[in-house]
């Protein structure tokens, strides 16, 4: 679970745990902090993407945009669009030997 840098948006993955410490992510799960300062669902929708981490980061730049780590690449997400939709930010050149669990960026 993680929010959003202006803490509008919190965000959850959910999934199941696979063999030798992988997982694959079912579903993404966004709320909505409302004006009362609860968090209601703003959208569940299905992920498509099988190697992704089973947490990410908003991206600062598009509070719309997760972005992910896989063994081969980090990408933006962008959960109002939905479906198979990934903007690729960068390709790795040393290939990871496993499914990485989480992405932690600095704030630039």
């Amino acid at each position: 679970m993680t929010f959003s840098h202006n803490e509008r948006f919190l965000g959850l993955t959910v999934g199941v745990p696979l063999p030798k410490d992988q997982f694959k992510v079912i579903d993404i799960v966004i709320y909505q902090k409302t004006i009362n300062h609860q968090f209601e669902l703003f959208k569940q929708q299905p992920f498509v993407f099988d190697e992704a981490s089973p947490r990410f980061t908003f991206c600062k730049e598009n509070i719309y945009e997760l972005l992910f780590l896989t063994k081969e690449m980090v990408f933006a997400y962008n959960f109002e669009i939905g479906g198979d939709n990934m903007r690729l930010i960068h390709k790795i050149d040393n290939i990871l030997d496993k499914q990485p669990f989480q992405c932690i960026f600095s704030e630039d």
